[in-house]
């Protein structure tokens, strides 16, 4: 058999493409003094065959691998970003919490009862300052 011979047998047997370096190896390994793939060793021809056709798949496999692996590490990254921001956010919430209730404990009733009207509206004001920031 030549090499176009080896070519057609693993695409009908094997449903199997096999590539020029694949065919070349198959082909170098096997030839005998007359020329091709002698009778004897269509066996080992076959097994070639097969594992040029598992070796390809394996290699596809891994490819295809290799790009789920980093599509998933592109994701992570964003997520990681993604949560870096959240946490931000929740800091500047929490802060803007504390100078609420710092600023609104001058609105507690024994406090308020001491202060004026105008005092009281100046106090509410800076609470409401304090809370629109963690409202957004």
């Amino acid at each position: 058999l030549n090499r176009e011979d080896i070519r057609s047998f693993a695409k009908e047997v094997y449903s199997f493409e096999a590539t020029e370096p694949q065919l070349d190896k198959i082909h170098r390994k096997l030839h005998s003094q007359v020329g091709g793939v002698p009778f004897e060793s269509f066996r080992r021809m076959r097994a070639m065959v097969g594992v040029e056709r598992s070796c390809s798949k394996a290699r596809a496999r891994k490819a295809e691998e290799d790009k789920l692996r980093a599509e998933l590490e592109a994701k992570k990254t964003d997520f990681k970003e993604s949560l870096a921001e959240a946490d931000k956010a929740v800091e500047e919430a929490e802060e803007a919490a504390k100078s609420a209730e710092i600023a609104s404990k001058l609105l507690l009733p024994k406090a308020a009862a001491k202060l004026s009207v105008v005092d009281l509206k100046s106090n509410a004001s800076k609470v409401d300052g304090c809370v629109v920031p963690g409202i957004d």
